[in-house]
């Protein structure tokens, strides 16, 4: 069973029903992506050195893919994290939406303190059952979209493996594994990710 923090659930309502989306203009990972099927890559590998200065921080590596999608209720952003406690990679599948007031509940509080940014991505992960709540993250990015800021709340849907047939575990963060800065990179690091992470009612869609 997902953990569900009431506060997400009213993010995600807050979400759904609000008119404060921002324009695409505003939305710089849109800018990249104008056409269905286009998609923008982002990636941080942590090498020794900093792992020994964070012996607490367990992920490696992280690769995020935001995918334009031809339907927008549809997931558009795909998640492989790798760990130094798990043999296998964590993946995680989210809807992403560009708001003018993000990370904030259905009070207009924030969810996630001390983040600076007014505009960015509140994104809900996907359960094999998309009705279900499976957290909440957010995304903070630049105009300019050379690297974003992903924050990471401390339970999260996530998949053992690329079977998004079964329903996802709920993966536990701890504090030094919240936080990542991604760069943008070749569009080849989430090749694989963005072939193997096929939602099951997406592909039923397109059939």
């Amino acid at each position: 069973m997902l953990r569900r923090h009431h506060a997400h659930l009213a993010a995600a309502v807050a979400w759904l029903a609000s008119g404060l989306t921002a324009s695409a203009e505003s939305d710089p990972l849109t800018r990249l992506t104008p056409k269905p099927g286009d998609s923008v890559c982002f990636r941080r590998d942590y090498d020794a050195a900093h792992l020994r200065q964070h012996p607490a921080q367990l992920t490696t590596s992280v690769i995020l893919s935001y995918r334009n999608e031809n339907d927008t209720t549809h997931p558009n952003l795909r998640i492989v994290m790798r760990q130094k406690n798990r043999p296998a990679p964590l993946y995680v599948v989210a809807s992403c939406n560009w708001n003018a007031a993000f990370n904030r509940d259905i009070k207009d509080k924030p969810i996630f303190k001390g983040i600076r940014s007014k505009a960015g991505f509140d994104c809900i992960p996907h359960t094999e059952k998309d009705s279900e709540e499976g957290g909440y993250f957010i995304i903070e990015a630049g105009a300019d979209a050379k690297s974003l800021l992903l924050h990471l709340d401390d339970y999260e849907a996530a998949w053992p493996d690329t079977d998004l047939a079964k329903e996802p575990e709920s993966a536990k963060f701890g504090a030094e594994d919240r936080v990542f800065r991604l760069d943008r990179t070749s569009g080849d690091a989430c090749r694989a990710i963005e072939k193997d992470l096929v939602v099951k009612w997406l592909r039923e869609k397109a059939k």
